[in-house]
């Protein structure tokens, strides 16, 4: 797709052959080329890989040239879902949330669609996942042996609300911000946390993009009841170098903040929109270590780094604790 200020001669790729002349030109980066041989990369696609939804028309030629160009086993020619193996660390799922999903629902406004607008929202036949990736990531959540289960989900799982529950509404109710990612599939959502409960699934670590915002949270299978044990830890990242909310024009930190902690105090530990980076994380058979980081620039080539934020989570506990 395109990103408007990039240099790209092909706006919009729709046959594979344009696809791959979008590759030819991003992966000509040596940046990129760069970070590609100092670290292994896992890939999956998000929307602007080519594909939003089931029957984009982008579909077909953004898939074929994903496996010609990035180093992916497909079982079918289409499949990106898969888990791939640390040892006894970690088993990391990525799951594809574009290619099966129920149409996305329209919004009614920049500060949020409530469910009592929009009911669909807490409408079990919906899904992003879809019946049998699904079936695969709640079988391979339960049934791993690893000590950390890793999901790299392309969209936010969290709750993202600008308003909370209101007394008398059922489970998973509130304002949404963002219908396209997991808010708009909130009752699925509830079905994988409930899921994880019944079976008692720990260590369970959400590594989700696409927000272009960090954040840290730890998500409970009823994140209005304090009570209600978290069931993952989520670390959501900024982007490297795309826009952000407040370079779009939308408000930042000093408003989205306290309007974000206070419609979410249960679950949402940490959150900033301004920034760009990444997230360094350490797994270990006792604690993993999260580490939000940020250069002060990203108009130069070089910048110094800034630790944003830090956090560990106990084996056992799906809590994050904030060490800076």
């Amino acid at each position: 797709m395109y990103v408007h200020g990039r240099d790209d001669p092909i706006q919009r790729a729709v046959t594979r052959e344009q696809f791959r002349s979008k590759y030819r030109l991003y992966r000509s980066d040596p940046n990129l080329q760069a970070m590609h041989a100092l670290y292994p990369v896992m890939h999956i696609f998000d929307n602007h890989d080519g594909l939003s939804a089931p029957g984009d028309d982008q579909a077909d030629g953004s898939i074929a040239a994903f496996f010609e160009h990035l180093p992916v086993r497909s079982v079918d020619g289409r499949r990106i879902w898969r888990s791939l193996r640390w040892g006894d660390i970690a088993e990391i799922f990525l799951t594809d949330q574009r290619s099966y999903r129920d149409p996305t629902l329209d919004e009614s406004g920049p500060l949020g669609t409530s469910t009592e607008e929009r009911p669909e929202i807490l409408d079990p036949s919906r899904s992003m996942l879809g019946p049998e990736q699904r079936a695969w990531l709640l079988a391979g959540l339960a049934g791993s042996t690893a000590r950390w289960k890793v999901w790299g989900s392309q969209l936010m799982f969290w709750p993202w609300r600008t308003l909370p529950r209101l007394p008398g509404q059922q489970r998973g109710a509130g304002v949404y911000l963002n219908l396209a990612q997991w808010d708009g599939y909130a009752a699925e959502r509830l079905a994988i946390l409930d899921h994880l409960e019944a079976h008692d699934v720990r260590d369970t670590v959400v590594f989700s993009g696409d927000s272009h915002v960090f954040s840290a949270a730890q998500v409970a299978p009823d994140v209005d009841d304090p009570g209600s044990r978290p069931r993952v830890v989520e670390l959501g990242t900024g982007s490297i170098t795309s826009n952000n909310a407040d370079e779009n024009g939308y408000p930042g930190d000093d408003v989205t903040r306290p309007l974000f902690s206070a419609a979410n105090p249960n679950h949402l530990r940490f959150i900033e929109t301004e920034r760009h980076g990444y997230v360094l994380a350490e797994f270990g058979a006792s604690s993993a270590e999260f580490e939000f980081r940020s250069p002060r620039t990203i108009h130069r080539a070089t910048s110094e780094v800034d630790t944003l934020a830090r956090f560990t989570v106990a084996a056992g506990t799906q809590r994050l604790r904030r060490v800076r």
